[in-house]
């Protein structure tokens, strides 16, 4: 396992994480403004009906010409499903929105998980060295007694670094450590049955 690897893959993460939490804020925002012009437009759907009522109890008193009314209640009506589909394209855009939202939350969910098993990993190579370096700590401590008696040993333990073998092992180590899967929800897609 190379450290220097490993903390750059941390920092990549860490930065592709920060980057995306910005992006879920702005999609946030994006979502609440399709929420709020979804609540205005149904409003002014609502709005527009009661005029329509208005009118209607207007032309049964009879306070406004009977020509004059229908015509005012045929372009209200026309004002009314000009908003009222305005109204289903906003509804449309924030499920759409809520989407990207979702994506993006699972997005930063996976970068945080990635980072921290890296860490993990680093931590886990970082303890597995330490404990190497505390048996060959040893054995230099032993050579030294033995040197200090005179008695020249051939220890073949003690070697400048680690070697190939103990850092495959070290990186294995550190990679069967415990760790949890991260949580991906299956996206089922839609179309036919398979034939059997």
């Amino acid at each position: 396992m190379n450290l220097e690897k490993s903390e750059l893959k941390i920092g990549t993460v860490n930065e592709l994480g920060s980057r995306l939490e910005d992006a879920l804020e702005g999609s946030n925002r994006d979502l609440y403004r399709c929420e709020g012009a979804v609540t205005a437009l149904q409003a002014a759907v609502r709005a527009s009906e009661s005029i329509q009522s208005h009118l209607d109890k207007e032309i049964e008193a009879q306070k406004i010409d009977l020509e004059v009314g229908n015509e005012i209640k045929r372009w209200l009506m026309r004002v009314t499903q000009v908003v009222a589909n305005l109204e289903a394209q906003s509804v449309y855009n924030r499920h759409a929105q809520a989407g990207r939202v979702s994506a993006m939350s699972t997005a930063v969910d996976i970068a945080k998980k990635l980072k921290e098993e890296e860490i993990r990993k680093v931590e886990a190579y970082q303890v597995a060295l330490s404990a190497q370096a505390l048996k060959i700590a040893k054995v230099e401590a032993e050579a030294a007694e033995d040197a200090s008696d005179h008695v020249v040993a051939n220890n073949f333990e003690i070697r400048p670094g680690l070697s190939l073998k103990q850092r495959r092992q070290l990186e294995e180590a550190a990679a069967n450590a415990p760790r949890e899967a991260p949580a991906i929800k299956p996206v089922k897609k839609p179309g036919r049955p398979k034939k059997r």
